[in-house]
């Protein structure tokens, strides 16, 4: 053990070399890595503000206003989609409410209508019943046809 000493004690400034040879490259390694992840954040950055109709990097633009106009392009985007939802939601209940009162009215007109005709064809079998056995009809029972058929309010 103590010749392990001695020999690292003989060769500390090569050890002090080697340690600072690893941190160094440690460093370095890990600043090329921020360096990419940056990179491609700034890619997906480009990207995004792009499809807004925005520039991330505006030329002219400081370093700290990067990124600001696309925020804003983002922004409004989002604004938009929310308030277009919200509207077409509120159109939606409108013209569900509406097709209700529609169909409600649709049913009653049909009920009375189905009423009108069942009254009318009534009318008209009694009218039958009252032909004379010689087939002759009489004014009344032509209006019983016209009310079956619906030309007579």
């Amino acid at each position: 053990m103590t010749g392990l000493i001695a020999l690292a004690v003989r060769h500390r400034s090569f050890l002090v070399l080697l340690a600072m040879a690893i941190v160094a490259g440690t460093l370095w390694v890990r600043g090329e890595r921020a360096i990419a992840d940056r990179d491609q954040v700034v890619a997906i950055a480009d990207g995004i503000c792009a499809s807004a109709a925005s520039n991330w990097r505006p030329s002219g633009a400081k370093l700290r206003d990067r990124g600001k106009a696309c925020r804003a392009a983002v922004t409004n985007l989002a604004a938009f989609k929310t308030g277009a939802i919200a509207e077409t939601n509120t159109l939606l209940v409108q013209n569900e409410s509406d097709r209700a009162v529609k169909s409600e009215t649709d049913l009653k007109a049909a009920i009375a209508a189905a009423n009108r005709t069942a009254g009318a064809a009534r009318r008209m079998e009694e009218a039958n019943a009252k032909i004379a056995p010689d087939d002759r009809v009489d004014g009344d029972w032509f209006v019983r046809l016209n009310d079956l058929a619906g030309l007579w309010p």
